[in-house]
């Protein structure tokens, strides 16, 4: 708690509020203000300051709340969650997850990684449905491999992009990023120019984000791509991607029950697992989404700072919903 802090510290601090409420952490109340007063009258005034900046610090960062009594989990359920939350961190050291908010990533991005290590895997399909975090993963891999192609583009939003641009400014747009020069191409198809020539030396890697029409993937010129090239298409339909051309499509499913509620929890109560009373409230909720990030940071958004009547009347209606309209209800 002493040393100095340093904003551009790669440091990883999850602290575990042990029977202490976070709140008082932060804004040195409960027995805090009682101890702080004792030591201002013991202590140089600069010390006691800097030891309550230290404590508001450690305060707003995310952790475990272990409030300990009859309503809340065993301690050794909390110490079981926090190894493996350990765990998994210290085995993805060096990995910068596209979202800071983003759990339960691990094994789909060494999945995919695996994947785009083959040979005859060129074209790689992401597929699920929407909020699944096909984007944020794609992101994730893009980030961590772009550095070894000799040229890298992802483009974002294919499906909205069009509509509000059409195809040939945004290929064009595409193309130039890729090539690193202006690219102007009139025709539907890319042909015998000049920019395909290049791209035909090229080893690139790119990222063809929320495509709904298999026609999409060839007008961006994705056949032209040199030796060693990886692209990596995310669409919600399946039958797009395999028309497309994919070698290999990766279904992103949703994520199981402990990475969901640790999600939930991160945007509900801004801390890593559910505050003392709504455990079993954020399990019902967490079973709703079905593991979808989005419905899971969407919901805990909304709970957030609410009151428990507020969750138990929203639970209710989500209760009363058809299993297979609760995720658009979300």
């Amino acid at each position: 708690m002493g040393r100095k802090h340093n904003p551009t510290d790669k440091h990883n601090v999850h602290p575990v509020f042990y029977h202490v409420d976070p709140s008082d952490v932060r804004n040195s109340g409960g027995h805090f203000k009682t101890s702080f007063e004792e030591h201002e009258s013991e202590q140089p005034a600069d010390r006691v300051q800097q030891w309550k900046t230290a404590f508001a610090e450690v305060g707003k960062l995310k952790g475990w709340h272990i409030e300990g009594g009859k309503f809340d989990r065993p301690e050794t359920e909390y110490i079981k969650d926090v190894v493996e939350y350990v765990i998994k961190k210290l085995t993805n050291i060096g990995f910068e997850s596209a979202s800071e908010e983003l759990v339960g990533i691990e094994y789909q991005k060494n999945a995919m990684l695996k994947l785009i290590k083959q040979k005859d895997c060129r074209v790689i399909g992401l597929w699920g449905m929407g909020g699944q975090g096909k984007s944020t993963l794609a992101e994730a891999v893009y980030k961590k491999l772009s550095s070894e192609f000799e040229s890298h583009c992802f483009l974002q939003n294919v499906r909205e992009e069009i509509k509000k641009q059409g195809k040939g400014s945004l290929r064009n747009k595409f193309l130039s990023e890729l090539l690193k020069s202006n690219v102007d191409i009139g025709t539907p198809s890319i042909g015998s120019t000049l920019s395909q020539e290049r791209l035909n030396k090229m080893k690139v890697l790119v990222v063809l984000d929320d495509v709904d029409d298999s026609d999409q993937i060839d007008y961006m010129g994705v056949r032209h791509f040199g030796y060693g090239s990886k692209t990596i298409i995310t669409s919600r339909d399946r039958q797009v991607l395999e028309s497309g051309g994919a070698d290999t499509i990766h279904e992103v499913k949703g994520l199981n029950e402990n990475c969901s509620l640790q999600l939930f929890s991160n945007f509900a109560f801004k801390q890593l697992n559910p505050a003392v009373g709504f455990q079993d409230l954020s399990r019902r909720f967490v079973k709703y989404t079905q593991g979808n990030p989005l419905a899971l940071k969407v919901l805990g958004s909304d709970l957030n700072k609410r009151s428990i009547n507020y969750w138990e009347s929203k639970v209710e209606k989500l209760k009363d919903c058809p299993p297979e309209k609760k995720i658009q209800r979300l």
